[in-house]
């Protein structure tokens, strides 16, 4: 990632608080901040954010909470009810953020570090990412038939859910930056996903092993939404079902369920590592980019348990691309 020019890092800080959060002068915030040890997160990132903050004339205090396996602190749900914002950089902010939020103001940050923020990724203004979202939004939900595809040979048709049954337009803890569409209820979606690289989590909750690695690619057979079975080399298939199978017991949910999808929306959203090094972090760090589609899946509910990565994917909405070949159209939406 480039070097950010100066004053950049405090820019973007700024469009996190003010663009996004709405902070105002006189109002009470909190950062939770995850242990940058765990490899997550920097320090940087919430002391940037807690200086412009004091400049913005708002009362700051900071909350050092460990990884989503940990116990968060007793007295954090009070702390953050009394805080007019709270911006998580923690993983548990990722948590319930398709659940009803009491109290002010509540932000996850995928700008995990000073460098990212300060990118291309943390700076663009929020509200034109917003409106970009609110386009895609708009395009997806009207469409009458959505096709998905990618060159590993993945095949998905299906429509939009009726406005009742859709997926929640938003999310409760809202996300910095924007990235990513609401999601597209897979309810109404058949045909066949091509998996290759990993399966893991969606955030929502923790679990081991959180990954698991798919070095060929095998296909998921869809049929309205449920998961009827797999094609490929018999052993990489057997591993899928068993890692469905432990998470779907693990939690009592549904081992076939196929919740939704979405595809990102921000072209720079990136990752501060290799996918084979640490899955886990590399897919929630690319989710955001039109290079990539997600599923959520395991579990009849947003944003299920496991997560399907489809690479350069196309979605044609009612024959025009949105997406093609990982590229967001700018006349698409």
């Amino acid at each position: 990632m480039a070097e950010a020019p100066p004053g950049a890092l405090a820019a973007a800080a700024r469009n996190l608080l003010v663009g996004c959060a709405g902070l105002g002068q006189g109002q009470r915030l909190l950062l939770v901040a995850e242990d940058p040890a765990l490899g997550w997160y920097d320090r940087a990132a919430p002391e940037a954010v807690a200086r412009e903050a004091v400049a913005l004339g708002a009362t700051v205090s900071i909350v050092a909470v460990g990884g989503p396996e940990a116990d968060p602190p007793a007295d954090l749900p009070r702390r953050t009810a009394e805080a007019d914002v709270a911006v998580y950089f923690a993983r548990i902010g990722d948590r319930d953020r398709f659940s009803a939020a009491a109290g002010g103001v509540r932000v996850v940050s995928y700008a995990r570090t000073a460098s990212a923020l300060a990118s291309g990724f943390g700076s663009r203004p929020h509200a034109e990412m917003c409106a970009l979202r609110d386009r895609v939004d708009r395009a997806l939900s009207r469409a009458r038939s959505i096709r998905i595809a990618c060159p590993l040979g993945t095949d998905l048709i299906g429509a939009p859910a009726p406005a009742a049954e859709a997926v929640p337009a938003d999310v409760a803890i809202w996300r910095f930056p924007m990235c990513v569409p609401a999601p597209v209820s897979a309810a109404a979606f058949s045909g066949r996903v091509a998996l290759c690289g990993h399966l893991a989590p969606t955030g929502s909750r923790s679990y081991e092993p959180a990954t698991l690695a798919v070095p060929e690619t095998v296909f998921a057979r869809i049929e309205g939404g449920r998961i009827t079975g797999f094609d490929g080399k018999e052993t990489l298939v057997a591993a899928i079902r068993a890692h469905h199978a432990h998470v779907a017991a693990r939690f009592g949910i549904a081992a076939d369920a196929v919740h939704s999808w979405h595809a990102g929306i921000h072209d720079g959203c990136d990752a501060p590592c290799r996918a084979e090094d640490d899955p886990d972090l590399w897919t929630n760090s690319v989710f955001g980019s039109p290079e990539y589609l997600h599923f959520h899946t395991c579990g009849d509910y947003p944003p299920g348990e496991i997560c399907w990565m489809v690479a350069r994917p196309t979605v044609t909405a009612d024959g025009r691309d949105i997406w093609r070949d990982g590229r967001l159209l700018p006349d698409g939406p």
